[in-house]
């Protein structure tokens, strides 16, 4: 695993803290637009977690 793939990973972790303390603290009034970002900084640490990054060339 590369250096990014942790990042993406400690991202989702962060994340999820977050999330859960957000939406625990805003349960009756959801606001779309934390929703929206969100579900953004989720798609890029899972991009982070999963991206393969350049293939090395090999002698």
């Amino acid at each position: 695993m590369r250096w990014f793939n942790w990042v993406g990973i400690l991202m989702m972790v962060l994340g999820l803290a977050i999330n859960e303390a957000l939406f625990f603290s805003a349960w009756s009034d959801f606001n779309m637009t934390w929703a929206i970002g969100l579900g953004s900084y989720f798609v890029i640490a899972l991009g982070l977690s999963l991206w393969g990054g350049p293939k090395r060339e090999e002698d």
